[in-house]
């Protein structure tokens, strides 16, 4: 039987079976969630870049805090120079003994400048060559970012040796150091206490500038390895 012979109810309900005549159906529309970015672990240093962030630290960090404690030695003799020429001229004319310390420190200063210059010139090259050392070694290695991480290798060790430095000052004053007679003295009374605080003040420095730029470069380590794609480029 055609289409045109059925009356419009049975048409109506030939449609309605078939699905055609349905209405759709509007329900709430699914809540699109965004899909978070692939994010990568980030993989270990490798061997190489530990022993180099370690030499770094343990090699740039008692240059440079070298370097500035020299400058902090010519710093203090200008201060205590210019301290020194203030409180003479202050005093000058008042008794002989005054101009004598006066005329004095003038003669000392004009012929020991040279010195001061000497201690400036020598802190400005040791720290930096402990930087230039650091930046290297690092970047020989491939650390990353081996700039970013000195500056935060001086940070992080600056803090650490003040408190390691404080501790050991105060054990070297408050521990005997005991004699071959089996006397026992205080460090500042053995002629040895500048040898063994020079030695002692050197390993702990070293240690704590590896231990300080290993745990920066460790912080500071690239997301994913340094790798090459087919086109050449370095992953980024």
């Amino acid at each position: 039987m055609s289409n045109e012979n059925l009356n419009p109810e049975d048409q109506n309900g030939k449609a309605n079976r078939l699905g055609y005549g349905q209405q759709p159906a509007y329900g709430p529309s699914p809540t699109a969630y965004a899909v978070p970015p692939v994010r990568y672990p980030r993989p270990p240093l490798t061997r190489a870049q530990r022993r180099a962030a370690l030499a770094a630290g343990g090699v740039g960090f008692p240059l440079m805090s070298l370097g500035v404690a020299l400058l902090t030695v010519v710093c203090t003799l200008l201060l205590v120079g210019t301290l020194a020429e203030a409180t003479g001229a202050w005093v000058d004319g008042t008794s002989s003994e005054s101009e004598v310390f006066t005329r004095s420190l003038a003669e000392l200063w004009n012929d020991a400048w040279w010195i001061v210059c000497g201690i400036a010139l020598a802190a400005v090259v040791a720290w930096v060559a402990g930087y230039l050392t650091s930046v290297l070694v690092m970047k020989r290695a491939r650390v990353n970012h081996p700039i970013g991480t000195t500056w935060a290798g001086i940070g992080v060790g600056a803090v650490a040796w003040w408190i390691v430095s404080t501790v050991i000052g105060t054990l070297f004053q408050i521990v005997p150091f005991f004699r071959l007679d089996g006397s026992s003295s205080s460090f500042n009374d053995s002629p040895v206490y500048l040898i063994v605080w020079t030695v002692v003040l050197a390993v702990a420095s070293a240690a704590v500038g590896s231990f300080a730029w290993w745990w920066m470069a460790h912080c500071l380590r690239a997301r994913r390895p340094a790798q090459l794609y087919a086109d050449g480029q370095r992953a980024t």
